[in-house]
């Protein structure tokens, strides 16, 4: 199971059945459900910005939801599973194992840039997996890789700003 989210008196929750439910949050009753054990087989992560709904999937898919009715928005194909992703200001942030970190309009579902961290050639300048959450402060993206370096983003461009190695691990 998974933490359920809530926008206005909607409660969505998506309890790792492959159903995703929207439910009253004062009375609890059923205001709509999906049935995607197929196209995701189960949500996690589930973030609101505005009128939609983020989610990850197991199955290597972010989906844009209205949270309205359930209409699905758009999806993108992250190319493995969807780890993490963070929802701030219009923009969903992920990690993809494939080797990239995407900045994805919520609304849209369109890819605004992409920044590569690995190429998978053992090079100096490939990063370890992300496993930490993503986090935004101000005008950049925060990333933490398993090698314990702190890798910091521009917002506007995913362009690298700072690379610095942790003291000690985290």
């Amino acid at each position: 199971s998974y933490a359920p989210t809530i926008s206005g008196k909607t409660l969505l929750a998506g309890p790792g059945d492959g159903r995703l439910y929207a439910l009253s949050a004062t009375d609890g009753i059923l205001r709509w459900q999906i049935d995607g054990r197929h196209d995701w087989q189960y949500l996690r992560q589930l973030h609101v910005d505005g009128n939609v709904l983020v989610a990850g999937s197991y199955k290597e898919k972010l989906f844009g939801i209205a949270v309205a009715d359930g209409t699905p928005l758009w999806s993108f194909n992250a190319g493995n599973f969807i780890n993490s992703h963070h929802v701030v200001e219009g923009t969903a942030y992920l990690w993809s194992p494939t080797g990239f970190i995407y900045a994805i309009d919520t609304r849209t579902g369109v890819i605004r840039w992409r920044h590569q961290t690995t190429d998978y050639d053992g090079s100096r300048g490939n990063w370890a997996s992300l496993m930490a959450e993503l986090v935004t402060s101000g005008s950049r993206l925060l990333a933490l890789d398993m090698d314990s370096v702190l890798h910091v983003l521009g917002l506007a461009d995913g362009d690298e700003q700072v690379r610095s190695k942790v003291p000690g691990r985290v």
